[in-house]
């Protein structure tokens, strides 16, 4: 997958938290529950979701985590979030425009539809989780505790998680 279609998967995938939270929570406003945060995490979930031990699934594609202060983060996604065409990151919210309805034609929307619905299988709610909920998930995680100590202990803020690492762990949905 290109760059350019890997940031169209994100924004792809963005749209489809939208329209679940909307099922979820019929009235309440999406732009005001979402941020580039809490979208980065869901998009880490949506990703983790559709890994095992046999099969990468999205992490093929989404190939650059990094373990960084706020959890996983997708780097080449989160480097170009800027050249989103259909969301608009504000402060803590993002405007939503419209876009044509072959939009996202050239993407594998199967494959991201595949994985809003192992994520909504494993915890229906998550998609109303705040962002710092959604960061203490992702804290949970080995993938990112292991590496991000590892870090610190080279007095970085971020390193490279393996794909390896995200794909093989115990995968962790549901904040206690």
């Amino acid at each position: 997958m290109t760059l350019f279609n890997k940031i169209k998967a994100f924004e792809y995938l963005s749209h489809e938290f939208f329209k679940w939270f909307q099922e979820v929570n019929p009235g309440v406003s999406i732009e005001e529950n979402f941020s580039k945060l809490k979208l980065i995490k869901l998009h880490f979930f949506a990703c983790a979701v559709t890994s095992d031990s046999l099969s990468e699934g999205l992490l093929a594609q989404f190939d650059n985590f990094y373990a960084m202060p706020y959890g996983h983060v997708e780097s080449s996604v989160y480097e170009k979030l800027g050249e989103i065409n259909t969301i608009t990151f504000e402060r803590n919210k993002v405007e939503i425009k419209p876009y044509p309805e072959n939009y996202f034609n050239d993407i594998p929307v199967e494959q991201l539809n595949q994985a809003i619905e192992s994520l909504k299988k494993k915890n229906k709610s998550i998609v109303t989780y705040t962002p710092i909920q959604l960061v203490d998930l992702s804290h949970s995680w080995n993938s990112w505790i292991t590496m991000y100590n590892l870090a610190r202990q080279l007095n970085r803020f971020s390193i490279k998680i393996p794909t390896k690492m995200i794909q093989n762990e115990n995968k962790i949905f549901i904040l206690n």
